[in-house]
């Protein structure tokens, strides 16, 4: 098999091999080749013509730049390669000490390439396997396998391998004229450790101090290569001592890149980085006129997680060692035989998650492919549908909210980089008589035309143009639609998803959404979960749709039976569709899906970019978990953001004596109100929000009489409404222990909806938050800025605050569960008060900026 594109277009499909095929080829673009064999690895050639018949190297970029830290990463010089053969960018630089640097295809930072950082990686078979045993770890990362390919003679020690992964780190580069860091490769001891905050330090200071006399300091990314830093906002690192013999040294080294493997040579030898003469162009197309590839072998080296690749590619005039390091794995391939995307250029072939300005243009022979993707050039209006909302108006607010969503909807409304369109539904029992009639939109259910009322209410911007939370609010249009399907319902969201009724209120919304995109025009349709994912199905024209995920989970799927051709019919006439298309677009391994519309969109008209999640751990997890989600290209993460003005003010949390004043006196109020002894050395856990199997409610209750039996200063406060079968199986539990009397000093419980007092935050030593999945999470946020630290799972969003953490091996084991619940409260428990009050300064001063949020 074999398919063809030009440098940075869309690739064709795969088509059977022949020795001789035609190609519309344009002179100076180069034309790539991949081939696959059934049971092989697939791999790309490529070659490029200019009038005259003379040949031009092919690229897989337009571009390629080498940012070090001595060119103050391109802002100095931008460090700009040239292009010395196929595939191969090349420059010259001087250095008298090891420097940082990375490679990078565009200006503008969007793309870049290092290398993943060495870490030790251990089974963690204990806390499965109840014998006693301990493996000694493996080393994994780019210099673990550069080291093994270089001790097994496949590579020379100028050769190494980069990573295009967002977390890859900087490679280094030196006098020595070689790939390696300034340290030997098992000093992995040595790697990103927590720093806690003191004085005046916070996470902004984390970001800018850059380094030290004895450190390095980074903001904690959360990616698994700093994994030693554990939850804290800013890690940090020893500095490499260098040698002093060499330091004074001052060599020009030839740097070498090859953009379509990703192997890199540092070598002292300059004259290789001149350009290669390229053979003249052959007068007709011939096999293999191309490239000839002589072959890759391959094999697997392994060792409990060690793993090493060699591909040998012979190309015309040398032999070049190729392999490529993908985010999250070794790749045998050269590059992925999905669609692959330059994402920023000139024809703007990817979608970001957020509307932002595509780059500039960086090659003036591309052309614009718009009709395999869509470019957004700074959007004016975004389309917001949403049935969780905040409606901010002159007599006071309506809003309906059910969790992170709602949350993240009043947000938007306040925070939004661009004007919006934020489309809702009435909710029964509310007034919205704030807002005004402006017409009706017309659906079809179950046969029946259906007439929807459409309320419109604007709010103008008033604000500066820029603030310390982020830009100005936006100029926000309200489109409410009335119906009295929406207004029977009794919760937001109707249930079950079974039944008939449930879907007809699916059907409605999302016809009635299609229909406001195509009267309003907006420039995107930013679509939050799966509840309007169907609106695609309808809409006249088709526009950029960013799918923004805060729980994956739910899906809107029927997964009953088998759906077939019977099951289609009745789906079609509930959503006026016609069968054909409720099978090829709805139905994914025999279950009706309503999130998969609007992925097979993106997956269309965008080229599969354009779907993300709140989280860059969510978004990763979920890419992996879900079946409707394989093949992207990617699930962006976007964290979502804590504006400043929810950080309650009333206390000085900068003043530690004045602190901890306050929080003696809240916990004293705590354990009076909810009849807990009066213990000022008391640990006060706390869960706060529903009591449903995701939040894991129903490990807490298993483990909570060991903990109060253990723990004699060990207090627990149980709030939230119970949502499941999860939820009920806790409250009985926990209705058992409150009635054998042995815990009443020490266990406060109610299995409903409470106000809670502000004072509860202030006193609690802990947030319990040992879920299953946690797309984001704010609840530790909120209990973080008043000082509490968090004991629960590093799952989707959690583990970006101080806090005692466990890895989920199999949230569906019981016994395992509880045993790694245990250890983390354990830890809790015999922690020191010096560390607990390190942890609740850092809690306290964590930030999650609006700015960087509207970026993304």
């Amino acid at each position: 098999w074999y398919r063809v594109q030009h440098m940075g277009g869309p690739w064709t499909e795969w088509r059977r091999y022949e020795e001789v095929s035609s190609w519309q080829a344009e002179f100076g673009r180069a034309v790539l080749v991949q081939y696959h064999a059934q049971g092989s690895s697939s791999y790309i050639v490529g070659d490029c013509v200019l009038p005259e018949g003379a040949r031009c190297y092919a690229r897989y970029h337009p571009e390629m730049f080498l940012r070090t830290e001595d060119n103050d990463w391109g802002m100095k010089d931008e460090g700009r390669m040239a292009l010395v053969d196929h595939f191969t960018w090349a420059v010259n630089m001087s250095f008298n000490r090891f420097v940082e640097a990375k490679f990078a295809p565009f200006p503008n930072w969007s793309k870049s390439y290092g290398v993943m950082e060495s870490r030790d990686v251990y089974f963690a078979l204990p806390s499965y396997d109840k014998r006693d045993f301990w493996m000694s770890p493996t080393h994994d990362g780019t210099e673990a396998v550069r080291q093994y390919m270089l001790n097994n003679g496949f590579w020379s020690e100028q050769v190494s391998i980069a990573s295009g992964s967002g977390a890859a780190e900087p490679l280094w580069l030196s006098h020595l004229c070689k790939p390696d860091p300034p340290s030997p490769s098992d000093r992995v001891d040595e790697g990103w450790q927590c720093h806690y905050f003191s004085g005046s330090q916070d996470r902004d200071w984390c970001q800018l101090v850059g380094e030290d006399e004895d450190y390095i300091y980074k903001a904690n990314n959360r990616s698994q290569y700093m994994g030693d830093c554990g939850s804290c906002d800013c890690c940090r690192r020893p500095k490499f001592q260098q040698r002093s013999e060499e330091s004074d040294m001052n060599r020009t080294c030839c740097i070498l890149f090859n953009d379509l493997f990703l192997n890199y040579t540092v070598t002292s030898d300059a004259s290789k980085c001149r350009a290669v003469q390229i053979a003249p162009a052959p007068p007709e197309p011939q096999s293999g006129s191309l490239w000839i590839a002589l072959g890759m072998g391959i094999f697997w080296a392994m060792l409990p997680c060690a793993v090493a690749i060699k591909g040998v590619l012979q190309k015309r005039s040398k032999s070049v060692i190729s392999m490529q390091l993908a985010p999250e794995e070794v790749h045998v391939t050269i590059r992925k035989t999905s669609s692959l995307v330059d994402q920023n250029t000139q024809s703007c072939t990817s979608l970001s998650c957020a509307p932002t300005a595509c780059a500039a243009p960086i090659a003036e022979s591309a052309e614009p492919r718009m009709d395999h993707a869509v470019c957004i050039f700074k959007p004016h209006r975004v389309l917001f549908a949403s049935l969780e909302h905040v409606i901010e108006h002159e007599g006071g607010r309506e809003k309906a909210i059910a969790g992170g969503l709602g949350k993240v909807a009043g947000l938007m409304c306040r925070y939004h980089p661009g004007s919006l369109i934020c489309v809702t539904a009435c909710m029964p029992g509310r007034d919205y008589s704030f807002a005004s009639h402006v017409g009706q939109v017309r659906v079809t259910v179950s046969g029946q035309a259906l007439c929807c009322d459409v309320l419109r209410y604007v709010v103008f911007s008033e604000g500066p143009t820029s603030s310390a939370e982020g830009d100005a609010p936006p100029d926000i249009t309200y489109l409410i639609v009335d119906h009295p399907i929406f207004r029977e319902r009794e919760d937001i969201y109707p249930a079950p998803q079974t039944r008939r009724r449930t879907l007809e209120f699916y059907s409605v919304w999302c016809q009635a959404v299609a229909r406001l995109i195509d009267q309003t025009q907006p420039d995107a349709f930013h679509c939050p979960d799966f509840h309007a994912a169907m609106a695609v199905m309808y809409i006249e024209e088709p526009l950029p749709v960013i799918v923004v995920l805060h729980n994956a989970e739910y899906q809107g799927a029927i997964s009953t039976q088998n759906m077939g051709k019977h099951e289609a019919k009745h789906f079609g006439d509930i959503f006026n569709l016609p069968p054909e298309r409720i099978i090829q677009e709805t139905f994914i391994e025999g279950k009706f899906c309503m999130l998969k519309p609007v992925v097979d969109f993106a997956r269309e008209h965008q080229e599969g970019y354009g779907i993300c999640a709140v989280s860059r751990n969510y978004a990763l997890e979920a890419s992996q978990k879900h079946s409707v989600l394989w093949g992207l290209p990617e699930v962006r993460g976007i964290e979502n953001c804590m504006p400043e003005s929810e950080r309650l003010v009333a206390i000085d949390s900068a003043d530690e004596d004045a602190y901890a004043k306050s929080r003696a006196v809240a916990k004293r109020f705590i354990q009076e109100k909810f009849g807990l002894t009066q213990d000022p050395d008391a640990r006060l856990f706390v869960f706060l929000g529903r009591w449903v199997k995701q939040k894991g409610v129903d490990y807490i209750a298993d483990v909570t009489e060991w903990m109060l039996r253990t723990y004699k200063h060990a207090q627990l406060v149980m709030i939230g409404p119970v949502g499941d079968s999860y939820g009920s199986y806790a409250r009985a539990k926990f209705d058992r222990l409150k009635d054998s009397g042995r815990f009443g000093g020490s266990l406060f419980v109610h299995a409903g909806f409470l106000e809670v007092p502000k004072e509860l935050k202030l006193a609690c030593d802990f947030c319990l938050m040992p879920s299953r999945d946690e797309p984001f999470g704010y609840v530790d946020i909120e209990f973080a800025w008043f000082g509490a630290a968090v004991v629960g799972s590093l799952r989707g969003g959690l583990g970006k605050l101080p806090g005692f953490y466990f890895q989920i091996l199999n949230a569906d084991s019981s016994e395992h569960m509880q045993q790694a619940l245990r250890k983390s409260i354990s830890a809790a428990m015999k922690a020191k008060p010096e560390t607990l009050a390190a942890m609740s300064a850092s809690a306290r001063a964590s930030k999650f900026p609006v700015a960087g949020w509207q970026r993304e």
